[in-house]
């Protein structure tokens, strides 16, 4: 049994354990362990939004439950401690865990350049802890403001600082600035009185960048009024201010740091030497600087194959990792941990298989940064993209990048978050899709349309569908003079009499003409139908229409084979069951959808007017949760969501709904 542990469930130890899975899924003699002091994945990139007040802070949040509840990857809620390299062990909290191959990604944390008060007396936003405590503080500052009679205090309260231009810092200058309305609306707090600064050491925002979406951000900001100071570097903060090349000081309760990152300190701590890599450094001085600036940043040196330069059954990924190409350090994106992620794990099982390892190669694909929920920049595979499709670029790579990692119920789950459930517009599409109408509403809905399935059942059953005897009936479905496969020929008698089909025939040869009926049902059905249409008062769909000609065609052809007493038993009893499931608020959704279904049937078909076009409507506003109002669904769809999210089936398709069931 070979034991693979992968360290820090962030961008790169999710990348790397499911691309072990996948390489190792039907290798019984390999365990894959994942382990993490939290129980979810946090989609770091987001945070600001969770910060800002845009998205509630489970929108970050995607369960390792979720993404290996199926899968051969074993996940420990554990706090790592020490790594233990001679003896292939990991040192946690609660226990000792052995290894064969260890993965290394315990990500980054705020760098703070040895800032005087930076690292106590500032908010971080590199950690889901980090956003749900500065989101809470931001919203505490203006109800502080909203109780304070002194102007100059609520002005501190009210100095919102965010010091670093890069991409965190921009984002979350842009949530402030879109939050600041909604705020001020809801403490009563005047939005003059309200400061958003951005404080910048560099003499430009956004430094790798195209110099022109620098400048359309610049406007963008301006037209915000947001307070923009570049050139500007912090020599000390104070938990009332801080103070700035210069000798000038900014008042401010609120100072949030994203100057950038180093790698995690537990990273520093361990007992790396970081000095032996095949493509040293020319000069003993140079090693030395190199060893000193390793350290310092709390980042681990690997060779080519992503191993650690001094254990070689030791990978390392994403923030952590300390490697250059072509005389660049990689940088701490999201790309540099998924890339080094797979190339970690190819080359473990290429090691375990004996086989020859790859070396690692960047494939960058480019950058966007969003400034509030409606405004963004991205440089994308030589796309430069501003407002409206940068932010819509941004979603798609959201979209697909969730998509890898749980598959359609985290794509659902982001919809839900950013389009679905967004508060006070803050979304691309404002509220377009966000209103709710209280399930109360759908009540009246969901019983008149059950109630009308009702009736249309009662009129099937006293018109004599379920009576052999009388032959097929025809109703909305039917045409008059299609016959029904099985349909005994001496009981068509009448029925071809009456089509037209057998009207001079004498009794004597009534079964001949009924038999001969039947045969030339197809072409004799079509020509009535198309009159019967004519007469129709008012149909949805003109007579003439491809669609529904083709529908005809159907019924005639492939419909009319069907033997007619279980044809029309099946139709009266699956509107019967949409009846009794709507009236009791039971199945709902699935009583919706087939309603749905009979009604398109129906008007495809050339027999809804516009007097039953109400229907379809109803049927699509009934799936919105109707059911739990006064209905069986309040009970029975928590406990079918709870069983179903336990199933292999859900598990294996991340078809979930909600959170899936623990083991």
């Amino acid at each position: 049994m070979k034991k693979i542990a992968v360290l820090g469930a962030g961008y790169g130890g999710v990348a790397a354990a499911k691309a072990l899975h996948k390489i190792f899924k039907k290798e019984k003699d390999v365990e894959i362990t994942l382990f993490d002091r939290n129980p979810f994945h946090t989609l770091m990139t987001e945070l600001h939004e969770v910060a800002g007040g845009r998205t509630e802070p489970e929108s970050v949040q995607v369960s390792l439950e979720k993404i290996f509840g199926g899968k051969r990857v074993s996940v420990k809620v554990e706090t790592i401690r020490d790594v233990k390299f001679t003896e292939n062990k990991l040192i946690g909290q609660t226990g000792e865990y052995a290894y064969d191959y260890l993965i290394l990604g315990p990500g980054a944390e705020p760098e703070y350049f040895g800032i005087p008060g930076a690292k106590e007396h500032s908010f971080s936003l590199w950690s889901y802890d980090n956003a749900v405590v500065l989101r809470r503080h931001i919203e505490d500052q203006f109800l502080k403001a909203s109780r304070e009679p002194d102007a100059d205090q609520r002005r501190k309260s009210l100095t919102f600082v965010v010091a670093g231009a890069g991409f965190t810092g921009m984002e979350m200058l842009g949530e402030l600035l879109e939050w600041k309305r909604p705020l001020c609306r809801r403490y009563g707090v005047d939005e003059a009185e309200v400061s958003i600064v951005l404080v910048e050491a560099m003499t430009d925002i956004l430094p790798i960048l195209p110099k022109k979406l620098r400048a359309n951000t610049m406007k963008f900001l301006a037209k915000k009024k947001a307070v923009v100071h570049l050139n500007t570097a912090i020599t000390e903060v104070r938990p009332n201010g801080i103070s700035v090349k210069g000798g000038s000081v900014i008042e401010t309760e609120t100072l949030i740091w994203t100057c950038g990152v180093r790698g995690a300190e537990f990273a520093g701590k361990l007992n790396f030497q970081g000095g032996k890599d095949a493509g040293q450094p020319a000069s003993n001085e140079e090693e030395t600087n190199l060893k000193f600036n390793i350290l310092k940043k709390c980042r681990l040196r690997s060779n080519a194959y992503m191993q650690s330069v001094d254990f070689d059954n030791v990978y390392i990924v994403g923030d952590v990792l300390w490697f250059s190409e072509k005389g660049r350090t990689l940088p701490q994106v999201v790309e540099t941990a998924l890339q080094t992620a797979e190339c970690a794990a190819h080359n473990i099982a290429a090691d375990i298989r004996q086989q020859p390892k790859k070396p690692f190669r960047s494939n960058y694909h480019g950058f966007m940064v969003s400034v509030g929920s409606k405004f963004a920049v991205a440089d994308v595979m030589g796309l430069v993209l501003t407002g409206f499709f940068a932010m819509a670029m941004k979603h798609l790579v959201n979209f697909h990048y969730l998509w890898s990692v749980a598959g359609v119920n985290a794509c659902w789950e982001y919809a839900q978050h950013h389009f679905f459930q967004v508060k006070n517009g803050r979304s691309q599409i404002g509220n377009q899709a966000a209103n709710k109408t209280p399930t109360y509403w759908l009540l009246p809905i969901r019983v008149a349309l059950g109630a009308i399935w009702v009736v249309e059942v009662l009129e099937k059953v006293f018109k004599g569908w379920l009576d052999p005897s009388k032959g097929p009936v025809s109703s909305w479905m039917f045409t008059p003079g299609v016959v029904q496969a099985g349909w005994n020929p001496a009981d068509a008698a009448a029925a071809a009499s009456d089509a037209g089909a057998a009207t001079a025939a004498p009794v004597a040869d009534a079964t001949a003409a009924a038999s001969a009926a039947v045969a030339d049902t197809a072409g004799a059905a079509a020509g009535q139908a198309i009159d019967l249409l004519k007469g129709m008062s008012n149909p949805i769909l003109p007579h003439d229409l491809f669609l529904v000609q083709w529908m005809q065609w159907f019924l005639d052809h492939v419909i009319s084979q069907v033997n007619y007493v279980a044809l029309q038993y099946g139709v009266v009893f699956m509107e019967g069951a949409v009846a009794l499931a709507l009236l009791g608020g039971t199945f709902t959704w699935v009583a919706g959808v087939v309603s749905l279904i009979l009604c398109l049937n129906f008007t495809l078909a050339g027999y809804f007017t516009w007097n039953t076009a109400w229907m379809i409507f109803a049927s699509v506003t009934v799936l919105g949760g109707a059911g739990r109002v006064l209905g069986l669904d309040a009970w029975i769809m928590p406990w079918l969501h709870r069983w179903w999210n336990g199933t292999k089936l859900a598990k294996k398709t991340y078809w979930y709904v909600g959170e899936p069931r623990r083991k």
